[in-house]
């Protein structure tokens, strides 16, 4: 289960939202007998604010992000498939490859959107994030032609 991307239920103070979306980093067992979940979050576009909320072209889209909170694991609600697609590639068709697209990462301390093929990200995100689109790549049976010599993603 670690490592699974996610749907998460939440009550949006008697509200039906949309559930959230994570991936799985660690699971623990509380000394109280509650299992606590360590969540990775995506964003949606309308989740995002920056100078105004986004709009979104595509129900799919989803912002990884490196933010991570503690949550129970009953509001766990079932698995989900994200593709991790560089600007560079195509978007999977939906019937073909049903799942959330990720395109560029969001940062909700700084509220900037970044592509995934940044520079600037630490090393150790830098991985995370080349290891998530190759992941996608094989499972979509695409040759990576956007691989520098280096093998990092361009």
């Amino acid at each position: 289960m670690q490592k699974d991307t996610v749907l998460l239920a939440h009550d949006s103070q008697g509200h039906i939202s949309k559930p959230w979306v994570a991936i799985i980093k660690d699971i623990t067992r509380m000394q109280n007998g509650n299992i606590m979940v360590s969540a990775q979050w995506f964003y949606r576009p309308s989740d995002i604010f920056i100078g105004k909320y986004m709009k979104s072209f595509d129900t799919r889209d989803l912002f990884y992000s490196f933010h991570k909170d503690e949550v129970h694991a009953e509001t766990i609600m079932h698995k989900c498939i994200i593709h991790f697609i560089t600007e560079k590639s195509h978007i999977p068709r939906r019937k073909k490859y049903p799942g959330f697209i990720v395109q560029k990462v969001y940062n909700p301390d700084t509220k900037r959107l970044i592509e995934l093929t940044n520079k600037d990200f630490l090393p150790d995100m830098k991985d995370e994030i080349n290891n998530l689109v190759q992941k996608t790549m094989s499972h979509l049976g695409i040759v990576s032609a956007i691989e520098s010599t280096d093998g990092n993603l361009n």
